[in-house]
């Protein structure tokens, strides 16, 4: 069972921002990462504890994403059995470009 799952205005931002530039070189790059994009999310959301967790007072956790240059970062509430995206970071930029409001 899939845990009901939300994405931050960041997230968002970041997750067009890729499928919009993939989508410029080929159509088909575009469709792999949204095809590997929904797989990573599908794990999250159904095993949202499984993954490395980066700040446990807060709950967020990591995902490397499989075949892509992102991590997803997110947030699983144990009590709310509910995620949220925090962000589609993708690992060729600074990593002091992410932080953690």
């Amino acid at each position: 069972m899939a845990f009901p799952s939300d994405f931050s205005e960041r997230a968002k931002t970041e997750y067009l921002q890729a499928l919009s530039y993939y989508s410029q070189y080929s159509e088909s790059v575009a469709n792999r990462f949204y095809l590997d994009f929904e797989l990573a999310l599908h794990n999250i959301t159904v095993f949202p504890d499984s993954w490395p967790i980066l700040d446990a007072e807060r709950g967020i956790y990591r995902y490397v994403m499989t075949g892509q240059p992102y991590v997803i970062y997110y947030r699983f509430d144990f009590s709310l059995k509910h995620v949220v995206v925090l962000s589609v970071f993708n690992t060729y930029r600074n990593p002091e470009d992410f932080w953690l409001d």
